[in-house]
């Protein structure tokens, strides 16, 4: 793995430090977030973060699953535009972006995106001077974090693929209405043709 340089290092400690001085997010409950997050931003998608760029703060992300809003392409760009947007290491994410520009969007750190990742997130060292019930007290708090982090990734893949199925659904029913519709039209058409045909040559 290619070590990341000692500026760039410290240009993401700078702007995890800005954005978490600068942004104050309200607590979500897990049984609104998708809900939530659906109504607030114009993409959700599953996906990959494949490269990220520390100086100029872009990402390429390769979308798996796409539960809103509208990309054509496989792959969309994001930016960290100011201090409340997240700028995501690699890796698979659940995200809830806005769109900036054309094939250009950006996370939100309020929004529900989440790292599968925090799944497994890095283990704080675990002091010296602990005793050990704090050690006890510690790893439990861990795992728990764990837990927490899985069960939030699997609710929202779960709730937000639901979402999607019952969209598809509400399409195809209506695909269903519109035959209908082309065929009565058609009927109506012809009655009207037919009739005007009449007219025609009737004598006056």
């Amino acid at each position: 793995m290619k070590p990341i340089n000692g500026y760039k290092y410290i240009i993401l400690l700078v702007l995890v430090k800005f954005q978490t001085l600068a942004c104050e997010c309200p607590q979500t409950k897990r049984d609104t977030l998708v809900a939530e997050g659906l109504k607030k931003y114009d993409m959700v998608f599953y996906g990959e973060v494949i490269s990220i760029d520390a100086i100029s703060l872009r990402y390429k992300i390769k979308v798996t699953e796409l539960f809103k809003g509208n990309c054509k392409e496989s792959y969309i760009n994001g930016v960290t535009n100011n201090s409340c947007s997240i700028f995501p290491k690699k890796g698979y994410w659940i995200i809830y972006a806005n769109l900036e520009k054309k094939n250009s969007m950006y996370i939100d750190m309020c929004s529900s995106s989440i790292a599968l990742s925090e799944i497994h997130p890095p283990k704080p060292p675990i002091l010296l001077s602990f005793t050990q019930i704090e050690k006890l007290e510690f790893e439990n708090n861990y795992l728990n974090k764990r837990i927490n982090n899985l069960e939030d990734w699997q609710y929202s893949l779960i709730k937000l693929r639901e979402y999607k199925q019952l969209k598809d659904r509400k399409i195809d029913s209506y695909s269903w209405l519109i035959i209908p519709l082309l065929i009565l039209n058609l009927l109506v058409m012809s009655v009207l043709l037919y009739k005007s045909s009449i007219s025609t040559k009737s004598p006056q």
